[in-house]
């Protein structure tokens, strides 16, 4: 029988307070019975009348086709009711600079010509929050931030979380700085209303987070500019913010004997996803029982937590390997690598601003709650046989020993407590064993570079 590591699912929350964006039968019949295109992007329009109203409407429409409204119905209602709007703005940042010093750094004149139209893409996805967003929050899925920022760009035109790390890293190449602190100080807006920064600033996303990257994107901006006030001005957030993964996403067990407290995805809201509901749902369908329905669509949102949606690494097939399929997905049911490394150098980050405020108590605890992940981290998923990490499989309490890129995280992270160099060379061996890198050329490489030859 499948342990389980949940709470009573009665317990679940909704997606959102939005029932129109979220949870109603609108959203379910628009989603599922609608192929027309209006049906499909509906989240990101406009109400143009209250939400009660809009349903209220909605149940008198339904009354008035036997409660099987056409796809020319739907279409109908939804042009009555909303409203195609673009929320965003173009906008340009007040540093951009076409001659970024970054450029002065690289001699290759190929390279340089590259680096110019990569820079240039920050015109490109520089965006801003229209007014009527903020004076009217009730009508729009985007939830609204002060500042400016880079979308991912495509389809995405949100402020995400992880996607951000990067982005705020490459700002800072760039001589970004004042753009870089705006868009933390716009995560941080979002920490601040709902203790947390969801996966991305739609109310839809509001069921979920994603990577903890926040305070290492504070990091990044300090390192790069010395601001110690700002740390000082925001250390309350980015604690609050870590807090929020220590009381919501941790988990005990057992492993030989010695029990462990960890950290995992675990995004426990009811029903579908409201931006993939038809997908969700479909999945969903195999099931009789809605506890079943709702464990499968925790796990589904726990994968889009992990910003790894979707992957192998999720699933825990009958026979306990990765080799099954999206119906096989057990997310909050492994214990994952890179969380629980990010979350180690989040807390030694944390205890070292503390330190050099002065704040000697806070200090201590995030060094002590530092500690125990990196203990934990060695004791659960290092393996020095293998020469990696590996996530923790709690259904069938064991090393789930697939290959992935998170395997080697801690590293980055620095998530160990042996010799770095030692570390090292058993990280690169790993990865030459699984063919990622070829050893031999590596290693004359670097004897070339000792030597002065290259």
């Amino acid at each position: 029988m499948k342990q389980s590591f949940f709470q009573p699912l009665d317990e679940l929350l909704p997606s959102c307070h939005s029932k129109i964006y979220c949870n109603s039968e609108f959203l379910h019949d628009v989603q599922i019975c609608c192929n027309h295109p209006n049906c499909t992007n509906v989240l990101s329009k406009k109400l143009k009348y209250t939400e009660s109203e809009i349903l209220i409407k909605y149940d008198q429409m339904k009354r008035n086709n036997n409660n099987v409204p056409s796809d020319e119905d739907l279409v109908k209602f939804i042009d009555e009711n909303f409203e195609e709007i673009n929320e965003l703005i173009k906008w340009t940042p007040t540093d951009f600079t076409d001659k970024p010093s970054i450029l002065n750094r690289i001699k290759d004149k190929t390279y340089i010509y590259w680096a110019r139209a990569l820079n240039d893409v920050w015109m490109t996805l520089a965006r801003k929050i229209k007014d009527d967003v903020k004076i009217h929050p009730d009508k729009y899925s985007l939830v609204w931030v002060p500042n400016g920022f880079i979308i991912p760009g495509g389809i995405f035109k949100e402020l995400y979380y992880w996607d951000t790390y990067w982005i705020v890293n490459g700002l800072l190449q760039c001589d970004m700085r004042t753009t870089a602190r705006g868009i933390i100080e716009n995560i941080i807006s979002l920490v601040d209303q709902f203790g947390f920064m969801p996966n991305g600033n739609r109310v839809f996303y509001l069921n979920r987070s994603q990577p903890p990257m926040l305070i290492l994107m504070a990091l990044s901006y300090y390192k790069a500019t010395n601001d110690f006030d700002f740390i000082k001005t925001v250390i309350g957030s980015l604690e609050n913010e870590y807090l929020f993964w220590l009381k919501n996403r941790m988990v005990t067990f057992e492993k030989d004997g010695k029990q462990y407290t960890m950290a995992r995805y675990s995004s426990r809201s009811s029903g579908p996803r409201p931006e993939s509901y038809r997908n969700d749902y479909k999945l969903a369908e195999k099931h009789q029982r809605s506890e079943d329905k709702n464990e499968l669509y925790i796990h589904i949102k726990s994968a889009a937590e992990s910003g790894w949606d979707f992957s192998s690494r999720w699933f825990i097939a009958v026979n306990g390997t990765n080799s099954g399929n999206l119906s096989d997905i057990q997310t909050a049911n492994i214990i994952p690598v890179d969380l629980n490394s990010i979350l180690h150098v989040n807390a030694l980050t944390l205890s070292t601003w503390f330190d050099q405020m002065g704040d000697e108590i806070n200090a201590a605890k995030y060094r002590t709650i530092a500690n125990g992940f990196l203990e934990n981290i060695q004791e659960v998923m290092w393996k020095p046989n293998k020469g990696a990490w590996f996530d923790w499989d709690l259904i069938n309490n064991k090393s789930r020993e697939y290959f992935y890129a998170s395997n080697i995280v801690p590293l980055w992270t620095e998530s160990y407590n042996m010799p770095k160099e030692k570390v090292a060379n058993a990280v690169l061996k790993y990865l030459s064993d699984q063919r990622i890198i070829e050893l031999d050329y590596i290693s004359d490489r670097l004897r070339k570079k000792t030597s002065g030859k290259i």
